[in-house]
C-alpha cells in the first residue's frame, strides 16, 4: 500500500510538505500526483503544478506522476490500496461513493483556513474519511457556517460527524520552520541583522471579484481617477472616501512612517496574482513573491520579523504560532464583496473584528480601520504591538491546538491507527 499526495497547485506544498518529508522518514511509500489538467494560462497559471518546480525533501524523494485531476479515471482507478491526502474532498475528485464500492481509497482531507468549508458543500466534507484539522474549533466554525448557508437539516449533526472524522493534529506546515535560518534568510534579503522589521502582505484589491470598491477607489491612488469611476455610475457612498483620502496608497504611506519613525525595514510580501502596486514598491526596502513552498516564503518573512500587518490574512495563525504580532487593517465586508452575496456570507463569518476572533485577540492580533491607520499609525510604537505569551498560548490552543513542530507526525500517527482497523489498508510501509 501507499500513500498518496494530490498536488493540484504548485503550492500545495505548502501543506503537503512537512508531512511528504515525515512519511518519507518512516521509510513509507510515497507519492506525488501532480495535477497537469490545471491551466497553463490565466490569472493562476503561475500555480501550474510542474513536476520540476516540487521542492527538495530532507528524508528522501517520492515518487512523481503525472494525472489529469477529477476526469482522469484510469489514474485514479490506481488509488484503491492508498491512503490519499488532499485538499480536495473524495467526492469532488472520486464522485459519488457508491459508485467506487469497496475499491475506494481511504481519503484524508487535510484542512487549509477556511478554504474547503466555503468551496464545497458539508455532504462532500463528509465524502472523506478523515479530516485532518488543526483544532476542534474549526467543527463548530464549520457547522454555524454550513447552518447560516442554508445547506444544513440538522446543525449539531453535521457536527458530530465532522467531529467522528475528526483528526486534530495542529498545523503541519509549520513543521517546515526546521528548514529556516532567520541569520540566513535576512542575509539573503538584504536585511540588516539588527534591524527591526516589518512585513506588509498588501491589500488584494479584490483578484477575481468583481466589486467596485476595491480597485476604482481604495486601490486607486488618483482622485481624478476615482471621479471618473464614480460619477458616472452615481457611487455616491463612496465619497468619503474620495474627499478624505481613504487609499491603500496613504496607508501605505503610514506603514512607511511607522517603520522611519520605529527605525525598520519595511519588506512586502505579495502573490503572483496579486502585484504590488507602484506605490509600494517606491518605499518598501524589499518586495517579494513566492520563492518557495517549502519551506513556504510567507514562514520565512515571519521568521525575520517584528510585526505582520495585513488585509484580513489567514497569515494571522502562522504569526501567532511564530510570535509575531499582527496587525490588521479592515475594511468593510460590504464594499469588498459587492454585490457577490454568497462571498458576503462567509465573509462577515470569519474576517470581522469582534473582540476574541481570529484578527482582533489581544495581545496577539488588533484591528485598525482605514481612517485610523491614515491618521494614527504613523506615530505608534512597534512596541505597543508587543505579544503577551498568556495570550498567545490561549490563542493557539483555540486555534492550533499545539504549541509545537509536530503536526506531520501526529497525522501519520493517525494513519497508522487507521491503517490498523481498516482492512483495505494492510500498510503504509513497503
Amino acid at each position: 500500500m501507499k500513500i498518496v499526495f494530490l498536488i493540484d497547485r504548485i503550492s500545495h506544498y505548502r501543506s503537503f510538505g512537512p508531512i511528504v518529508d515525515a512519511a518519507l522518514g518512516r521509510s513509507w511509500a510515497v507519492e506525488c500526483w501532480h495535477d497537469y489538467s490545471h491551466p497553463r494560462h490565466g490569472l493562476k497559471a503561475y500555480q501550474f503544478p510542474a513536476i520540476e518546480m516540487a521542492p527538495r525533501f530532507l528524508c528522501g524523494t517520492p515518487q512523481f506522476r503525472q494525472y489529469r485531476g477529477a476526469g482522469d479515471t484510469g489514474a485514479l482507478s490506481r488509488l484503491a490500496d492508498s491512503v490519499v491526502m488532499s485538499l480536495q474532498p473524495a467526492e469532488a475528485v472520486l464522485g459519488e461513493r457508491r459508485a467506487w464500492g469497496a475499491a475506494r481509497p481511504f481519503w484524508v482531507l487535510v484542512q487549509s483556513g477556511i478554504d474547503q468549508f466555503i468551496t464545497y458543500r458539508p455532504e462532500s466534507v463528509l465524502s472523506c474519511d478523515a479530516v485532518a484539522l488543526t483544532a476542534d474549533w474549526w467543527v463548530e466554525w464549520a457547522a454555524e457556517h454550513y447552518a447560516q448557508e442554508g445547506t444544513l437539516l440538522d446543525r449539531n449533526a453535521f457536527a458530530r460527524e465532522l467531529r467522528e472524522r475528526a483528526w486534530i493534529v495542529g498545523f503541519p506546515e509549520l513543521d517546515a520552520m526546521s528548514r529556516i535560518d532567520p541569520s540566513e534568510v535576512r542575509a539573503r534579503w538584504g536585511l540588516p541583522s539588527d534591524a527591526a522589521v516589518v512585513t506588509l502582505l498588501p491589500f488584494p484589491q479584490g483578484v477575481g471579484k468583481a466589486s467596485f470598491w476595491p480597485r476604482r477607489i481604495f486601490g486607486e491612488p488618483r482622485r481624478w481617477r476615482q471621479l471618473v469611476h464614480t460619477l458616472p455610475r452615481g457611487r455616491f457612498e463612496y465619497w468619503p472616501y474620495i474627499r478624505h483620502g481613504w487609499t491603500d496608497a496613504r496607508v501605505v504611506r503610514a506603514i512607511r512612517a511607522f517603520c522611519d519613525r520605529n527605525s525598520a525595514r519595511l519588506l512586502v510580501k505579495s502573490r503572483l496574482k496579486t502585484p504590488i502596486p507602484p506605490y509600494t514598491q517606491a518605499v518598501a526596502d524589499k518586495c517579494l513573491y513566492d520563492e518557495s513552498h517549502y519551506p513556504p516564503t510567507v514562514l520565512e518573512a515571519l521568521a525575520v520579523s517584528d510585526l505582520c500587518i495585513s488585509f484580513y490574512s489567514g497569515t494571522v495563525l502562522e504569526a501567532a504560532a511564530l510570535g509575531t504580532p499582527h496587525l490588521c487593517i479592515t475594511f468593510e465586508a460590504e464594499a469588498y464583496c459587492g454585490e457577490n452575496r454568497e462571498l458576503l456570507g462567509y465573509f462577515k463569518r470569519f474576517f470581522n473584528d469582534e473582540e476574541g476572533g481570529v484578527f482582533q485577540s489581544e495581545g496577539v492580533s488588533s484591528c485598525l480601520g482605514i481612517p485610523e491607520a491614515i491618521s494614527d499609525f504613523a506615530v505608534t510604537k512597534l512596541s505597543d504591538f508587543a505579544m503577551s505569551a498568556d495570550a498567545r498560548l490561549r490563542y493557539i490552543r483555540k486555534y492550533l491546538s499545539y504549541d509545537d513542530r509536530g503536526g506531520a507526525e501526529r497525522l501519520l500517527d493517525h494513519v497508522e491507527r487507521a491503517v490498523a482497523v481498516d482492512t483495505r489498508l494492510p500498510s503504509c510501509r513497503p
